[in-house]
């Protein structure tokens, strides 16, 4: 299933809605790169990481977003059911936990 989150998504998704400085001075990286970033250029892997520590959102997701990781590689490396608290649902995008939902319906089938 191809990735439905992108990395402009990701950005727009920030908590706070950050401007492009403080996005920025989270990925240790110049203002000029958000730019590149909003026009559809994909970040390093470091820098999404760095954007999404930031944040306080799970760096996975920003693997995902931006390209790096597709949404079954991640499901696969985790039993859902197992990592209970560990992954928090209210920094979770919406279109994960949709995902989440139809695979294991699927899963029922």
């Amino acid at each position: 299933m191809p990735n439905k989150l992108t990395w402009l998504d990701y950005l727009g998704r920030l908590p706070g809605n950050p401007n492009d400085r403080s996005i920025a001075r989270a990925a240790d990286t110049d203002p000029s790169t958000v730019t590149r970033w909003r026009k559809g250029q994909d970040p390093a892997p470091r820098h999404a990481i760095a954007v999404a520590r930031t944040f306080g959102l799970n760096p996975l997701t920003a693997l995902i977003a931006a390209g790096y990781l597709t949404t079954d590689e991640v499901s696969a490396l985790f039993d859902m059911d197992s990592v209970g608290d560990s992954l928090t649902l209210s920094h979770t995008p919406t279109i994960d936990l949709v995902e989440e939902v139809a695979r294991r319906i699927r899963g029922a089938e």
